[in-house]
């Protein structure tokens, strides 16, 4: 035990792993004058009552330090051991803590009421593993990551300084709330850990890799926009509040869900694997911006879902695609398209309304597939050999339709067309109307170019409905050379 009036006149106090586990009170109070503190491997100090590390003061810990009540530090600490704060300790960081290797700071098992607030320097000096801080911690100041992973996963941090380095930072287990003032420029930025949550009260641009993990949970409060410049990915991960979302580089996602009232931005391209969800079980209404310069590339078999609310929806001003090789990607949400919709392959199906002016364009071997309603204002182009078009209401569907060929087919499934459906036509040299028609059961396709009645073949489509194909019509006969 060592809680007397000590002074050290500037040298060292070195508390040696010898003398094994005491206890110690005072420092920078009855204990003062040490410009070095030395607390060596396999030494074990609880530090007791009121200390502190003054400043040009520097503490270098290489054994397990317990805070049991109230630690400011004005100095330096050199830290390559765990620190762990007991019931009610608090720590205050004015000066500079130093994680040398891959080591944290930690409340005791089982203590609560532990606080540790940072208005200096924190930072992870060394090591290529993980330095945990599963205290919470109240950031004012300035904490690095210069290798390695720095994970923050306390229960209710809160960052209000800066976050650099050339690490990582992890937003893991815990809440983490970025407030005003906060910045982020590590090299690498993610959320892991089920029921990790990170809260963005302040509007946030981070231009380097960033990922959400599953089970995780990003934020984003009304008024605010995160802004995501570099690399993204979101696996299994929540997007949630009432604030904006935006990406701009290369981002990937696999069963996502855009929640709450947000709005998420796209400007860069995304490639889905798997399900995007727009919108929540709640019923609250969300929007996915796909902008001119934006591309979302179904590259799975996922596709966009619907919460409970169906007014949630996909605007799509850029491209929407499906790329992926073989399958079905389905579009459950309604789309608004000002843009391009393709199927480059696959079956790309849409089970909700679209709307707008937009391309629909279909590939060469792919399918397109409308179940609802397709507004007038919409063109569909065949732009590859052997398409389909496939109308699940082909009544409901008001777009014009081009570049219908021999190998094209449109696919008239439900609707009341059936085996039984005849065709007709009639039009210019440059557009006509095929109309359907089975029973009461009546459908018009408006069409773009020059086509005769004797193009169109109607058969069974093998699902109950019928596929009408182009075919060439005969070559008129050739006159007789007189005499």
């Amino acid at each position: 035990v060592l809680s007397g009036e000590v002074f050290g006149g500037g040298g060292t106090l070195e508390l040696a792993a010898g003398a094994g586990t005491g206890t110690i009170g005072g420092l920078g109070g009855s204990i003062l004058g040490f410009g070095h503190i030395a607390v060596d491997a396999g030494a074990g100090w609880h530090l007791t009552g009121a200390n502190s590390i003054a400043s040009g003061v520097t503490l270098s810990n290489a054994a397990a330090i317990i805070i049991d009540g109230t630690f400011g530090n004005q100095g330096v600490i050199d830290n390559s051991a765990l620190i762990r704060l007991s019931a009610k300790a608090e720590l205050d960081n004015h000066g500079q803590i130093f994680l040398v290797g891959d080591v944290g700071i930690s409340p005791d098992t089982g203590a609560s009421g532990t606080t540790f607030v940072n208005d200096g320097l924190l930072e992870k000096k060394s090591g290529t593993g993980t330095s945990s801080v599963r205290e919470a911690i109240t950031d004012f100041g300035h904490i690095a990551v210069k290798s390695g992973t720095l994970d923050l996963a306390g229960i209710g941090n809160t960052i209000a300084g800066v976050i650099s380095g050339a690490g990582t930072i992890d937003f893991r287990l815990g809440s983490t709330t970025l407030e005003a003032g906060a910045a982020v420029t590590t090299a690498f930025a993610e959320i892991t850990g089920s029921g990790a949550r990170l809260i963005l009260a302040t509007s946030l641009t981070y231009a380097h890799a960033f990922s959400a993990a599953t089970g995780t949970v990003l934020t984003i409060d009304s008024a605010k926009t995160l802004t995501l410049t570099g690399a993204a990915n979101f696996v299994g991960d929540t997007i949630a509040g009432a604030g904006h979302l935006t990406t701009k580089g290369a981002t990937t996602l696999s069963a996502v869900t855009l929640s709450a009232t947000g709005e998420w931005l796209n400007a860069g391209t995304v490639g889905a694997a798997g399900k995007l969800t727009v919108g929540d079980a709640g019923g609250d209404k969300s929007i996915f911006f796909n902008e001119a310069t934006g591309v979302f590339d179904i590259t799975g078999t996922g596709g966009i879902g619907v919460g409970a609310n169906t007014a949630s929806r996909f605007d799509n001003a850029g491209l929407l695609e499906r790329t992926g090789p073989t399958g079905t990607g389905i579009i459950a949400v309604k789309v608004l398209n000002t843009g391009t919709i393709e199927a480059a392959s696959g079956v790309l199906d849409f089970t909700g309304a679209v709307s707008g002016g937009g391309a629909l364009d279909i590939g060469a071997g792919a399918t397109l597939a409308f179940a609802s309603t397709v507004a007038g204002a919409g063109h569909a182009a065949f732009t590859g050999a052997k398409g389909v078009l496939q109308l699940g209401d082909a009544a409901a569907f008001k777009a014009s339709v081009s570049g219908f060929a021999a190998g094209q087919t449109i696919d008239a499934r439900g609707g009341g067309f059936g085996a039984a459906t005849t065709l007709a036509y009639s039009g210019t040299s440059s557009s006509g109307v095929l109309t359907l028609t089975d029973g009461a059961s009546i459908a018009r396709i408006a069409l773009i170019g020059q086509y005769a009645a004797a193009n169109f073949k109607a058969a069974s489509d093998g699902h109950g409905g019928v596929d009408i194909t182009f075919v060439a019509a005969p070559a008129a006969p050739a006159l007789a050379t007189p005499g």
